[in-house]
């Protein structure tokens, strides 16, 4: 039972994973306009950053499918920063602490899938690291 969760979480981090990807490389194309840490990025400037992010998302989904031990870390970290700089350029901006629902959705499932690999890996022995 305990596998079959992590393979159902595991494709839910891949699926946000691939929807945020879809989502920066059509803004990217579309209105090439995008906030880095409260500062404006338009143009080359603003492609470069979501391509940048589309890459990283791109990778960590190949990760994930290849199995890496440290996926799901990295998914993390990811999502931590997305939700981070985001919540950073509204106030900034706009003065309010909002983030939106799929940067959310994701660090929440990919943290389930940290702890549900840690645990799994925790009973069988083999808890060495991350």
């Amino acid at each position: 039972m305990s596998d079959s969760r992590n393979v159902y979480v595991e494709y839910a981090v891949i699926g946000t994973l691939g929807i945020f990807a879809f989502s920066q490389l059509m803004i990217s194309v579309v209105n090439p306009e995008s906030f880095f840490w409260g500062l404006k990025l338009a143009g080359l400037g603003a492609q470069g950053y979501m391509i940048g992010l589309v890459i990283v998302a791109v990778s960590l989904i190949v990760l994930l499918l290849a199995k890496v031990r440290a996926g799901p870390v990295l998914c993390t970290l990811f999502y931590g920063y997305v939700v981070a700089e985001t919540v950073w350029s509204n106030y900034v901006v706009l003065r309010s602490v909002t983030v939106g629902p799929l940067p959310l959705i994701g660090l929440l499932v990919s943290v389930v899938l940290w702890f549900l690999k840690r645990s799994s890996r925790s009973s069988t022995g083999s808890d060495r690291s991350l």
